[in-house]
């Protein structure tokens, strides 16, 4: 009988914590995120314009939470149970550009949804550096070393939905789709990372970094990141922030 009691006390204890797990408040966190989205809801608000940094890095500290979302771009309902971050970090260049992210995850990958308000598309130069993309950085043991070792990659995807492996991005377990948003002046990117090295669980913590790129006329732009103040992340990760895993 003791042991059955304390067996529900354990249950309880972990259904409470899982509940609190998608709500938790971010400080980079901004209610200023809501776009119409295909399939969802519209808002009337806008994501914040980034201000420049002469700053060299910063400490970031997110959240993900622990769902495996259908990537199809239908923007699902899943991804409205957490919180969107903001793109707070000019750069490069000047701007407009502007975008939030929402992190989930399970034991094998994290899927990362992004949304960028950009209203110059340009996908025509040569390399993804220079086009409109999307630039996803992991660092699994979350040590943010100066070089990358096994278990960190980065991966990108350009706003016509092509997706490029990065040094040591893994193709097994990697996804991407894009879509425009309703407004015409922004689209999203959804992705799934694969976890190469660690089991996603609660309470870990990965090294993570989102970088967005504004093109115009062939030629980068505005670059914007969440934590990172430099455009060196496809070479150093000292720079990335920490996403915890709730």
């Amino acid at each position: 009988m003791r042991r059955r009691i304390l067996s529900s006390l354990a249950m309880i204890v972990m259904l409470a914590v899982f509940a609190v797990g998608c709500s938790k408040k971010n400080t980079s966190v901004t209610d200023a995120n809501t776009t119409v989205t295909p399939g969802g809801e519209a808002g009337s608000e806008t994501t914040p314009t980034p201000s420049f940094s002469e700053e060299i890095y910063e400490t970031n500290i997110g959240t993900a939470s622990a769902f495996s979302p259908q990537m199809d771009g239908l923007h699902r309902e899943i991804w409205k149970l957490c919180d969107g971050t903001d793109l707070k970090n000019s750069v490069f260049g000047e701007g407009t550009t502007a975008a939030w992210y929402k992190v989930l995850w399970d034991t094998e990958s994290v899927y990362v949804l992004v949304h960028v308000t950009d209203d110059t598309p340009d996908t025509t130069a040569e390399s993804a550096f220079d086009r409109d993309s999307v630039f996803f950085f992991l660092n699994e043991d979350c040590s943010k070393p100066t070089k990358y070792s096994f278990g960190d990659a980065f991966y990108a995807v350009d706003r016509d939905g092509q997706g490029f492996l990065g040094t040591g991005a893994s193709e097994a377990g990697f996804r991407s789709i894009t879509y425009p948003d309703d407004s015409g002046k922004g689209y999203y990117v959804e992705v799934r990372i694969p976890l190469l090295t660690v089991t996603g669980r609660y309470d870990l913590e990965l090294g993570f970094d989102i970088r967005v790129n504004n093109a115009a006329e062939g030629e980068l732009q505005h670059v914007i990141t969440w934590s990172d103040l430099t455009t060196s992340t496809d070479v150093t990760l000292r720079g990335v922030g920490t996403l915890c895993l709730d």
